[in-house]
């Protein structure tokens, strides 16, 4: 038994299952997207974060409610994106901002990442540097998607971003305090993947 599935088996007081959320919203978007025939699948590191993330924001906001309401619009949120980007032609400016909306999402990775395997305590500096990146890909991810998503959807793609560049969720992230370390560790984990499988 891997160390993912050990992991996943120790949180059935609250889990989500990322794989069967994203193809429950690949079903409904291709509705929208009628040309678009390629599946997007999560693979399990991807779905291990997702699942992580989920537990992390349980443990701030204590709120199943609301946390399963933010993991499943991130998710819906990140398959429209994708399936806009490769099921229309994007116009030179919305290509550009692609490519910054995911630099940015890489940047926001690698501060957390640093922040995680470093000893510094400098958690406010490193948040403001997370809060920034996260806000600034929010901005470029509403740019490819006006004309292509309802206004319904752009507000929920802020809400996501809203909440994961929230000043008291970033705070806990990068606290290096129980019950977020061993969390934002394997989210780190995660993350370093999907970079170095050019993921992210």
């Amino acid at each position: 038994m891997s160390e993912q599935t050990k992991r996943k088996k120790s949180r059935s007081h609250c889990t989500l299952d990322a794989r069967l959320i994203a193809l429950r919203a690949q079903r409904k978007i291709a509705c929208s997207f009628p040309n678009q025939t390629r599946r997007l699948f999560l693979d399990e590191i991807t779905c291990h974060l997702l699942d992580t993330l989920h537990q992390l924001v349980w443990q701030y906001t204590i709120s199943k409610k609301r946390t399963d309401y933010i993991i499943k619009q991130l998710i819906k949120v990140n398959i429209k994106l994708y399936v806009i980007v490769m099921s229309t032609g994007l116009k030179k400016q919305q290509e550009e901002s692609f490519a910054e909306c995911r630099e940015m999402l890489r940047t926001a990775a690698l501060r957390l990442i640093q922040h995680v395997n470093s000893t510094s305590s400098e958690g406010i500096c490193v948040m403001e540097r997370i809060q920034a990146a996260i806000r600034t890909a929010g901005t470029y991810a509403r740019a490819i998607a006006e004309g292509h998503m309802s206004e319904k959807s752009l507000d929920k793609l802020a809400d996501v971003v809203m909440f994961m560049s929230d000043e008291g969720f970033l705070t806990a992230l990068t606290s290096k305090q129980p019950p977020y370390k061993d969390l934002v560790l394997e989210i780190a984990q995660d993350l370093q993947d999907s970079i170095d499988r050019g993921i992210l």
